[in-house]
């Protein structure tokens, strides 16, 4: 499987891997995070409402990241992502 990441208008900015480290935590009165861990060859830094949607919630970086260089032809991720208040209240109905 793999997850596509889009800048906050909507555009693709990069399409990742899910690895069996990936998790999604979704816990009744928790917050609800997307956690990714990853390896790409390109190195991209995820900026502040930069999104993935997964089953009809999206999910948003709250905070700059910058991948850390794995060698000299790959980058890995290790970044959480959040869902907004209204995708919260949707999620819990």
């Amino acid at each position: 499987m793999e997850l596509k990441i889009y800048n906050q208008s909507g555009g693709l900015k990069l399409t990742v891997p899910v690895t069996s480290s990936s998790t999604w935590n979704l816990e009744l009165m928790s917050e609800n995070a997307l956690s990714l861990s990853f390896t790409v060859p390109a190195c991209v830094p995820l900026q502040v409402n930069d999104y993935i949607t997964l089953e009809g919630v999206r999910f948003s970086v709250k905070k700059e990241y910058k991948p850390r260089k794995k060698n000299s032809q790959e980058y890995r991720y290790s970044c959480l992502l959040y869902t907004s208040d209204a995708a919260d209240e949707r999620s819990s109905v």
